[in-house]
C-alpha cells in the first residue's frame, strides 16, 4: 500500500507542477503577443489539470489513513 500511496502522491505533485509550468508559459506567451486580452478565459482550460491532481492527492490521503488504521489494529492485536 505504501507503493500505491507514493505513486498517487508522485502523480498528483507531477500534474500540479506541469499545470504551473504550462500556466506560466501560456501566460507569458500571450502577454507578449496580446496586450489587451482577458487572460482568465485563456488560462481556465489549463486548470482542468488540477482535477485529476487533486483526486490523486485525495487517493494518497485515503491510502495513508488505511495504513494508519492497519498499524493501529496490529498494535491493538499485539497487546491482546
Amino acid at each position: 500500500m505504501k507503493t500505491r500511496k507514493n505513486i498517487y502522491l508522485g502523480l498528483g505533485i507531477a500534474i500540479i507542477t506541469i499545470d504551473i509550468f504550462l500556466t506560466c508559459i501560456v501566460y507569458y506567451d500571450f502577454k507578449r503577443s496580446y496586450r489587451h486580452l482577458n487572460y482568465t478565459i485563456i488560462l481556465l482550460p489549463l486548470q482542468v489539470l488540477l482535477i485529476p491532481a487533486l483526486l490523486f492527492l485525495f487517493g494518497a490521503y485515503r491510502v495513508q489513513k488505511k495504513i494508519n488504521r492497519q498499524n493501529r489494529n496490529a498494535l491493538l492485536n499485539a497487546i491482546n
